[in-house]
């Protein structure tokens, strides 16, 4: 994988990702390309999956959980307040809630 994309991970060096749909097939799969990436480039970037579940993704994935590289947040109630970018594609009635902030494990 490297071989075609190495000039574009660069970018991400020292860099945070937010990933949401982390915890699926394309998501679990897109974690373990980051890490590999992560690790063989020595970018020190990091990961930070969004779940409604992270107990249920700690089972599934503990390869990925248990990755320094990786920290896992957990969804609170639908009120994740977007960024304004994304707000566009969120709902009206989310748009009255309040913010409530999102809790980051490590």
């Amino acid at each position: 994988m490297l071989t075609h994309t190495q000039g574009r991970w660069d970018d991400l060096r020292g860099q945070r990702l937010f990933i949401t749909g982390g915890t699926g097939f394309f998501g679990c799969w897109l974690l373990e390309s980051f890490i590999w990436a992560n690790d063989t480039l020595g970018l020190n970037a990091e990961a930070v999956v969004l779940t409604r579940n992270p107990d249920a993704f700690r089972r599934k994935a503990p390869h990925l959980t248990e990755h320094p590289a990786i920290r896992i947040g957990e969804q609170m109630a639908e009120t994740l307040w977007l960024h304004p970018a994304m707000r566009a594609t969120a709902s009206p009635q989310r748009h009255s809630r309040l913010c409530v902030p999102l809790p980051v494990e490590r």
